[in-house]
């Protein structure tokens, strides 16, 4: 029997589709359930406290449509790059993107009532998995930018996919889709951003533990301060050389 798009799905990758499913499930039957899961700033601050939802609404679907569309993205990439990145390395890839855009879009919508004066805006639900779906077009364009996958009725280069995923996304938001446009540009800029930050980290916590360890400043800039006195004793040497056999003739 030829294996379906539902065959075959990695652990992880089964876990948080069925969480999707069950909290799109649970907003059907009760409509409280989005002031709960889905990320509603004037909620998470004073009184209420739902300080959780940040992380939450990475995973909740208002609509039952909008979860199937997810679960489904999430299996199809899923299926390709949890088993190449391992399972904790997927688990860390969905956990902190999903903190980030939560964390981001509550700053961005906090200070931007700042300005505009809107209680409105501070009880608008934003959710969704978009924003990990976006950062998975990131990843998929980091690892295989040349790759060509069918889209509706013609092959597009992978390389391409995050700037269509953003460009329909935007579409959307004219037609009152924004509950999840924060987590997408928070997660298409945090994909993109963190091996810049990764390397930096790396460089410094090197030139770091290089320092502690001999006690002062080595690594490349040791290294390239003693090339520099060797030259300064080289040039020092053949200078006094050649003084001395002018002096002799």
């Amino acid at each position: 029997m030829q294996n379906n798009i539902f065959s075959n799905i990695p652990v992880f990758t089964k876990i948080i589709s069925i969480l999707i499913g069950v909290l799109a499930l649970l907003n059907v039957f009760s409509q409280e359930t989005e002031n709960y899961f889905a990320l509603k700033v004037g909620l998470t601050v004073s009184p209420n406290y739902f300080i959780w939802n940040f992380l939450t609404a990475g995973y909740f679907e208002i609509s039952v449509i909008g979860a199937f569309f997810s679960i489904f993205l999430l299996i199809v990439t899923g299926k390709i790059l949890e088993p190449l990145w391992g399972q904790k390395e997927f688990f860390k890839f969905i956990f902190i993107i999903n903190a980030v855009t939560g964390l981001g879009t509550f700053f961005l919508i906090f200070f931007l009532n700042i300005f505009i004066r809107s209680k409105t805006i501070l009880y608008l639900p934003f959710c969704g998995f978009s924003g990990i779906t976006a950062g998975f077009t990131v990843a998929f364009k980091q690892l295989m930018p040349e790759n060509e996958v069918s889209f509706v009725f013609t092959t597009v280069r992978v390389k391409y996919l995050t700037g269509i995923y953003l460009l329909v996304s935007t579409i959307f938001l004219f037609f009152g889709a924004y509950q999840q446009y924060p987590f997408i540009l928070l997660g298409i800029y945090f994909k993109t951003a963190h091996p810049i930050t990764e390397k930096i980290i790396n460089k410094i916590s090197f030139w770091k533990n290089d320092q502690n360890q001999s006690g002062n400043v080595t690594g490349y800039l040791s290294h390239d301060s003693e090339n520099t006195l060797n030259t300064e004793e080289i040039t020092k040497h053949d200078s006094d050389s050649n003084e001395d056999m002018e002096n002799k003739n």
